[in-house]
């Protein structure tokens, strides 16, 4: 039974996007896939090495310091573990430790997740430290 008023028949209509073909939901589909980042695909620029180092962050800000550990590093960079990540954007100095060997750089927390850690970008890194992390990573004897 059809009624003559217009919010009686709202079960006769159509959702509006029912009423485009199905080539151009197809279409639209596959332009919204295109344009969404595809989380699998891997977009470091450096392999990251699955090390645990102890780590010291200082807020280059503030002075703050916190003493955590990295759980993966790459040349670019390092994920921190530590229940309190500082902000993302903040810069800091950060010096890691194996054995009697220390690694320092400038960096940036570029992504946090909250009680889980931060990830951080080397920003200033000396020739040297350069060294120093890329003999870290493809000494056959390492032990992490």
């Amino acid at each position: 039974m059809v009624c003559d008023h217009p919010s009686e028949n709202r079960h006769l209509r159509q959702p509006a996007y029912k009423s485009l073909s199905a080539e151009r939901q197809t279409r639209a589909g596959l332009e919204w896939r295109r344009s969404t980042p595809d989380a699998t695909v891997e977009r470091r620029s450096a392999p990251r090495y699955p090390l645990v180092l102890a780590t010291e962050v200082v807020e280059l800000s503030r002075g703050a310091r916190l003493n955590a550990r990295t759980s993966d590093i790459s040349s670019n960079g390092c994920y921190v573990d530590t229940l309190n990540p500082i902000s993302q954007g903040t810069q800091v100095r950060l010096r890691l430790t194996h054995y009697d060997e220390i690694f320092e750089a400038v960096g940036r927390v570029v992504y946090v997740s909250p009680g889980l850690g931060m990830g951080i970008v080397f920003e200033t890194v000396t020739p040297e430290q350069k060294a120093r992390l890329d003999h870290w990573f493809t000494d056959p004897n390492r032990e992490f």
